[in-house]
């Protein structure tokens, strides 16, 4: 049955309902619409009718629509199809081919990128070179040099030909019979074409990474000694001892500082980070920082806490008081009692672990009870 005789039994069943004139007429309407494409006016109508659909398709897709059907219809091809063919597999390697070519497309956009940097890198050279040359020195001229033949440049530090003369070149000026070297206070030296210079020897520097220079006064930074320096030997600074009148002194440019020493009541230099105690006996105390001025306090940190204290109220070594004496003496009786050894007991007092006996330990409690009453 062709699409027409089922639209017109549509309309035979629905005639009922006064629907099924409408249907003929449009059934009779695709016939007439049908036959007139097929250029069927002369013919039988019922030899138009009889073509379907399937008739109108070109001979390849009729083919094919036999084809399936003779191989068990569509579901079936398409089943037998993916049983065949490993479907994953291949949809594994288009993601991985789609993600080559991914990295290539972003490998090319580096090289693009690398390619323009360079390029307005040789646009800036090509600036430069051009600047360059219109800098470039007039015949019989020179640009001062050392004797090594490396160029001298401005800001540079150099020590004259004539008289040793050190001068620091801020800038440089060109006359017909050579150049002048000008430093920053203005004043300026005169050389010929072909004189060379020296570099200066390199600084020496003090602890703090301040140059020492003949004539400073720098002092000890562990004693706090002042000493003058009278010049150089190798990697030594010679000093003159200023307080003891001695001279000739070889010392390590790291064992001296340009800061006057900040001095404890013990007559030692105070530094950073060390422990000290309160003359008091308050401590330990680790010394966060130095006054720049005599006469300030030292900044003193302890357990998160910063305490402000006078040089002269620091001492490097615990001070001595009543209040410890007795606590060593309770522990020595306690050792002594526990272990019937004073020197086998593993908690005994620190200041008598490296006594040899127990008199030792005696004349010891006898001369620190002498000290604390002022008979030393």
């Amino acid at each position: 049955m062709s699409g027409i005789d089922r639209l017109r039994t549509l309309a035979g069943a629905w005639d009922e309902w006064g629907l099924g004139g409408a249907l003929a007429d449009v059934a009779d309407q695709i016939e007439r619409e049908l036959r007139e494409a097929l250029g069927g006016k002369g013919h039988d109508p019922a030899e138009d009718v009889s073509m379907s659909a399937y008739d109108l398709l070109p001979q390849e897709d009729r083919d094919a629509i036999a084809w399936v059907r003779e191989h068990g219809g569509l579901d079936h091809v398409r089943a037998e199809w993916r049983s065949r063919v490993p479907y994953d597999r291949y949809e594994r390697r288009r993601q991985r081919l789609l993600g080559h070519i991914a990295e290539c497309e972003r490998a090319l956009g580096r090289r693009r990128d690398a390619i323009a940097r360079i390029a307005s890198e040789n646009d800036a050279l090509r600036l430069e070179s051009a600047q360059m040359r219109l800098r470039l020195m007039p015949e019989g001229m020179e640009w001062p040099r050392y004797t090594s033949g490396e160029l001298v440049e401005v800001g540079d530090d150099v020590v004259g030909p004539d008289y040793g003369e050190r001068i620091h070149v801020d800038a440089v000026k060109f006359h017909a019979n050579g150049f002048t070297l000008c430093d920053k206070n203005g004043f300026d030296t005169c050389y010929e074409s072909d004189e060379r210079f020296e570099r200066p020897a390199p600084k020496v520097l003090d602890a703090d990474g301040v140059e020492i220079r003949e004539g400073d006064t720098v002092y000890d930074k562990d004693t706090g000694d002042r000493f003058e320096v009278d010049g150089f030997s190798h990697d030594f600074v010679v000093c003159t001892d200023i307080d003891a009148c001695e001279s000739d002194l070889e010392i390590q440019p790291s064992q001296l500082t340009h800061r006057a020493p900040v001095l404890a009541a013990d007559g030692k230099p105070l530094r950073d980070g060390e422990t000290v105690w309160d003359v008091d006996g308050r401590g330990p105390l680790a010394v966060w920082s130095l006054p720049e001025k005599s006469g300030m306090h030292v900044s003193l940190k302890k357990d998160g806490t910063f305490y402000y204290r006078h040089p002269e109220k620091l001492t490097h070594e615990r001070p001595d008081s009543l209040n410890r004496l007795a606590e060593d003496i309770c522990a020595m009786v306690v050792a002594w009692r526990s272990k019937q050894d004073l020197f086998e007991a593993q908690e005994a007092a620190a200041w008598c672990v490296d006594e040899k006996t127990l008199g030792a330990a005696l004349d010891s409690l006898v001369r620190r009870c002498r000290a604390l009453a002022g008979d030393a």
